[in-house]
Order: C-alpha cells, then sequence, then structure tokens
C-alpha cells in the first residue's frame, strides 16, 4: 500500500527486482484497478501485500477474456504454471528466511572457521584461493562468510545485509543456511 511500502515483504519485493530483474520486478500499488491488494491495503487493514504476476502490467484491461468465463485453460501452458509455482516457492521461502535478524552466536571474537569446514585447514600461497580446503572459488564464499559473521549483530536483517554486500539475497541465503547449520547465526 501507499501507507506501508517499508513492510518486510516489500523490502524482499525491492531487494528481488534489484538484482534478479529478470525474474522479479516491482509495480507500485494503486487503489485505481484491478486487484485484491486495493481491499488488504485499505484503511483498518492495511497489510503487508503484494501482488504475484507473471507480466510486469496487471492482467486486467489487457485481454477480453480476463475474469470471465472464457478465461480458460487454453491461454495456459503447464510449463508456465510449473514456472510460475517455482518463482513464488522461492520468494515464499526466501521471505521466510530473510524475514528475522540474524545474530552470530560466538561474541567477543571470530570463531574457529576451519573445524566446521569453513575456512582453509592451511594457510599457505598455494591455499589463497580456497574457501575451505577443498572449495577452489577465490575465496568467494569464505568472504561473504567472514563478511556475514561481522554483520550479524542481531540488528540487521538478511535484506539489509545482502543490500550492504551488494549481492542477491538469493546468492547469501545458501551461506546464511550454511551459518544456521554450524551454529554460528541465528534468527531472531
Amino acid at each position: 500500500s501507499w501507507l506501508n511500502q517499508d513492510s518486510k515483504i516489500d523490502k524482499l519485493a525491492k531487494h528481488l527486482s534489484a538484482y534478479d530483474s529478470r525474474n522479479f520486478s516491482v509495480r507500485d500499488f494503486s487503489p485505481l484497478g484491478g486487484s485484491d491488494e486495493r481491499q488488504f491495503c485499505s484503511p483498518g487493514f492495511n497489510l503487508p501485500v503484494v501482488q504475484a504476476a507473471k507480466t510486469v502490467y496487471p492482467p486486467f484491461g489487457k485481454f477480453k477474456e480476463y475474469h470471465t468465463s472464457l478465461d480458460n485453460k487454453n491461454f495456459m501452458k503447464i510449463e508456465s504454471v510449473e514456472k510460475s509455482a517455482e518463482q513464488l516457492f522461492l520468494f515464499l521461502k526466501t521471505f521466510e528466511l530473510s524475514a528475522k535478524n540474524v545474530n552470530g552466536k560466538i561474541k567477543y571474537g571470530e570463531p574457529q572457521l576451519s573445524k566446521r569446514d569453513l575456512y582453509p585447514t592451511l594457510n599457505s600461497p598455494q591455499t589463497r584461493k580456497f574457501s575451505n580446503s577443498s572449495k577452489i572459488d577465490n575465496r568467494k564464499q569464505l568472504n561473504i562468510i567472514l563478511s556475514v559473521l561481522s554483520l550479524a549483530d542481531g540488528k540487521m536483517d538478511i535484506i539489509d545485509i545482502a543490500n550492504f554486500l551488494q549481492i542477491s539475497v538469493l546468492k547469501l541465503s545458501s551461506i546464511i543456511n550454511i551459518l544456521i547449520e554450524k551454529k554460528l547465526i541465528e534468527k531472531m
């Protein structure tokens, strides 16, 4: 809604449209036509609602069959429905992960990462491109891990961290899950 643009779900939608614009985009809320978010975002309710649509432009008014008995399955392909379901699932899964702040579980110093297989066990010129003892990625994963651990102060959520690091929350979520699994951070 116009009054609720800083909600967690709006924040995620804006982030995904910035970092994955091929699959996600944001259309500003308008009470002037079409969808049910108009009712959900009315005074008294003002719920944090997003509309999921296959196209950037709302379908209402774009084809005569919309919301009539002529709107039937001949207008869709199962592959399109499957892709939409996958994108909705990804959005909801990411929202569930990113809606809470993260806090490091180890205070006053850096946790030992090598015993958790998150840092090379040997630090030498030969391992400068390793994130751990077997992952050769120019330390991309390790650098993100170190950054997340530094930022996980309980005040930032995962979208804030992703925005700060200028990476997609989709890319960050796999690392967040690793750090949660290794009991280095927790969602609050």
